[in-house]
């Protein structure tokens, strides 16, 4: 009597092994493609959070919208503003929007505030 494996148990634990080996590197592929989507909305958060900045410390704090793209680094991004007036007195709903292109998709990110206008 032999000891061993045969062919077909050798080729079936090959095949199995296969299968577990291109599933893991699947989900790591996977996992990089969303970390790369969390860095990009994390910057567009960034981003806009200067835009709004930039509306707060703007002492005139009027309706109406604003747009423009970034420079230098940031050369990607698009930014929109938006500043519009409330039902309550001196209360303005500030509205940012950033946009960009990430391989062959188009991103967006939202921001939304109130400020009381001076």
């Amino acid at each position: 009597m032999r000891r061993g494996f045969t062919l077909v148990e050798i080729l079936t634990a090959l095949v199995i092994f296969s299968v577990a080996i291109l599933a893991f590197l699947q989900g790591m592929g996977d996992s990089l493609s969303h970390q790369n989507d969390l860095i990009s909305n994390e910057h567009a958060a960034m981003l806009a959070q200067n835009i709004l900045e930039e509306i707060y410390y703007d002492k005139d704090l009027e309706e109406g919208d604003n747009e423009g793209d970034f420079e230098g680094a940031d050369a990607g991004y698009h930014w929109e503003s938006l500043v519009q007036t409330t039902d309550t007195d001196k209360l303005m709903e500030v509205k940012v929007w950033i946009s960009w292109n990430q391989g062959s998709k188009e991103l967006d990110y939202e921001l939304v505030t109130f400020m009381k206008a001076e």
